[in-house]
């Protein structure tokens, strides 16, 4: 998928698909990469801004009590505002 590989420049360098960092069989393979790989997803994940359907779920969220169960660990229903003691990753 090119925009998914265009967050990932030394991919497409070096010829390796997306789907090729994404399983157990890279950190065999490779582990500095593989780390190198997963360290700048994260990054680019914390740098996301939350969508508006989080401050809709919050409030929904609020209005009836819920939890969030997620596991997603990159902050943004933090970012969004959802009590941390609401939150369980």
């Amino acid at each position: 998928m090119p925009c998914r590989q265009s967050a990932f420049p030394f991919l497409t360098a070096s010829v390796i698909r997306f789907e090729d960092m994404v399983n157990p069989v890279a950190f065999r393979r490779d582990p500095a990469r593989a780390w190198g790989f997963y360290g700048r997803r994260l990054d680019l994940y914390r740098r996301t801004v939350p969508h508006r359907g989080f401050d809709i779920l919050r409030k929904w969220g609020e209005w009836i009590g819920a939890f969030v169960f997620t596991s997603h660990v990159d902050g943004h229903f933090q970012k969004a505002a959802f009590a941390d003691e609401r939150v369980v990753e």
